[in-house]
């Protein structure tokens, strides 16, 4: 993996997967290691892992639940629930909910740009 090969260690796909799972917490998000707070973007980098390795996390109803909790009643979405709607959390909400969908296809080089965002 080349993540584990930029710390100078090895890291199995099991590995990753546990360290997937210790980060999800009971609200239905992802922190960014175990026993922190969920936020979007933990989640949207969360299920970028899973789709890459091909795994179907577990939780997804209650992962789902917390992206659409997250959705401002003025539009977009913030990084939690009850919280203030940015471009960039909303960009993420879009994105976990593609890939929830089976629409979204990782690229090889990876980097979207928000412009792709707008001209779906």
């Amino acid at each position: 993996m080349r993540v584990a090969a930029v710390f100078g260690r090895e890291v199995t796909t099991i590995r990753f997967r546990k360290h997937l799972e210790a980060c999800y917490n009971p609200d239905g998000g992802y922190g960014c290691k175990p026993h922190t707070t969920s936020f979007l973007e933990h989640i949207y980098f969360a299920y970028r892992l899973y789709h890459a390795l091909e795994w179907l996390p577990n939780h997804r109803k209650e992962t789902r639940a917390f992206v659409l909790n997250s959705q401002s009643k003025k539009g977009g979405f913030a990084r939690a629930p009850g919280g203030v709607p940015f471009i960039d959390t909303t960009f993420y909400a879009l994105r976990i909910l593609e890939i929830m969908e089976g629409g979204y296809k990782v690229t090889p080089k990876g980097g979207e740009k928000y412009a792709e965002l707008v001209s779906h």
